[in-house]
């Protein structure tokens, strides 16, 4: 029997997804997770400047940022897409994934330009349920876990 979470992680199957976070291992979960969703278009980078790169040559539905990395962390790369200039930019959903949990990191976020932020660990339906809140109100802003 298909229950409606279901059908709407097969919508998530067309969906381009940049990831950029600088563990590798955290990189790998996240694409596992994806991928368990049916997601077929997956990206995968290691810090903020080469998000920025990625961004100037492909198109991403979504993109899915660590918080804290270097040289760019995740805030200075979402308020460098949202000042790009490019209007396509500025609608680019992006979850802010981290391990720290406060309300001013949470605050900051939201005021980069963030549509949602999850809490470390993140499960495959927490990831589903994030992706699918943002892609159906990315005017709205997620917080999910912690």
């Amino acid at each position: 029997m298909t229950t409606p979470d279901d059908a709407q992680a097969a919508d998530l199957s067309g969906l381009s997804v940049l990831v950029a976070d600088d563990n590798l291992h955290m990189r790998r979960a996240i694409r596992v997770m994806l991928e368990e969703l049916k997601v077929r278009g997956i990206c995968e980078v290691n810090n903020g400047a080469d998000a920025l790169q990625s961004l100037s040559t492909s198109w991403f539905d979504i993109m899915l940022v660590d918080c804290r990395m270097g040289p760019v962390d995740g805030i200075e790369l979402t308020r460098a897409i949202r000042r790009a200039g490019n209007p396509a930019y500025a609608r680019i959903p992006i979850v802010m994934i981290s391990g720290a949990l406060s309300p001013e990191l949470i605050a900051a976020a939201r005021d980069a330009g963030v549509q949602a932020f999850l809490v470390k660990p993140v499960l495959t339906p927490m990831l589903r349920k994030c992706l699918t809140a943002v892609l159906a109100h990315p005017d709205r802003f997620v917080h999910m876990g912690g």
